[in-house]
């Protein structure tokens, strides 16, 4: 998988300086965040997508961006109006995307198909670097999950979306035995598609004891847990809370009832200091950070780029923009 994290091989870690922004910070946030502006509540269209993405790579706080996040059937429009965008040379790294596919044997075949055309079109520097490497689908039972692992180029990450409604430890199992993920919705259009903090720290600890990597979606606009400004009625997750609530799943030894304090904490609840994130009873460094984004929690799909950086500004963990 080529990818800003290497969660198949053995981690490599380093301390980028990020003016203004404490190392605990960025270790939690680099390339954390995959853009997903076509997707609601922004919609935006594909041409304000490709220039919203291709905007924020050049911009300072680039370091927080991962992944174009759109579907197979919208790869030709994206290639069209991304192309002025694409880089050229050899030295450049390839826009990296994130692909979401159907996962009907009919539809998942014709999506991966399009996916590995598109993948050898943009290998070569003349048509514009780009790589489509992680793909998403849902995961509605293990059989279809494994069903969908035998169709999976050896070059893409799968990230199977698992209902938190359920018990998602059999398909675990599944995913466990290939080269994947798990994806967990943490909103949507209604109150009743965001998890509860019990669902969601469930989720983690399901996760992180299966030792499978996962990625969030949905709803996670800002650092903490609070009302959607969004939906009605419904309390979104907070992207540091649920960051930082997976690490704790990850490197250490807890249960659910552990995670909970951390996915509803405030802001008087963290502490970033230097090198040190500190959030109710748990204490991490930067380089636990760092193994936990590379091996486990890789990533949260989000709509908008400016929300996530306001939201940290107003906590004072990223400098003003001058």
């Amino acid at each position: 998988m080529a990818t800003e994290h290497d969660i198949s091989g053995d981690v490599e870690w380093s301390r980028p300086e990020v003016p203004g922004v404490p190392p605990a910070a960025v270790m939690l946030l680099e390339h954390a965040i995959d853009f997903a502006g076509l997707f609601p509540p922004a919609k935006q269209s594909m041409s304000d997508a490709v220039a919203t993405y291709a905007k924020a790579r050049t911009h300072p706080d680039a370091w927080m961006l991962e992944r174009f996040v759109l579907k197979a059937t919208e790869l030709k429009s994206f290639e069209e109006l991304a192309n002025p965008h694409l880089p050229r040379a050899e030295e450049d790294e390839p826009w990296p995307l994130s692909v979401l596919v159907r996962h009907d044997a009919e539809g998942l075949a014709a999506d991966v198909e399009a996916l590995e055309q598109f993948n050898d079109r943009h290998a070569d520097p003349s048509e514009g670097f780009a790589i489509a490497d992680v793909v998403e689908i849902k995961g509605d039972s293990p059989a279809s999950i494994e069903a969908a692992l035998n169709h999976m180029p050896d070059e893409v990450f799968p990230f199977f979306e698992l209902d938190w409604r359920g018990d998602i430890r059999g398909a675990l199992a599944t995913i466990v035995g290939g080269d994947a993920g798990a994806k967990l919705r943490t909103g949507g259009l209604t109150a009743e598609d965001f998890p509860t903090l019990e669902a969601t720290a469930k989720f983690l600890l399901d996760a992180a004891s299966a030792e499978v990597p996962l990625k969030g979606t949905a709803g996670m606009h800002w650092p903490l847990r609070g009302p959607s400004d969004v939906v009605e009625g419904a309390t979104a997750h907070g992207f540091l809370n649920f960051l930082t609530a997976a690490a704790v799943a990850h490197l250490r030894d807890c249960d659910d009832s552990d995670l909970v304090p951390i996915l509803q904490a405030s802001a008087d609840d963290f502490e970033f200091t230097g090198t040190l994130v500190r959030v109710d009873d748990w204490e991490l460094e930067d380089f636990e950070l760092a193994e936990a984004r590379q091996r486990f929690v890789i990533s949260w799909g989000c709509c908008s780029f400016d929300d996530p950086r306001s939201g940290l500004r107003k906590l004072g963990l990223m400098p003003e923009e001058k």
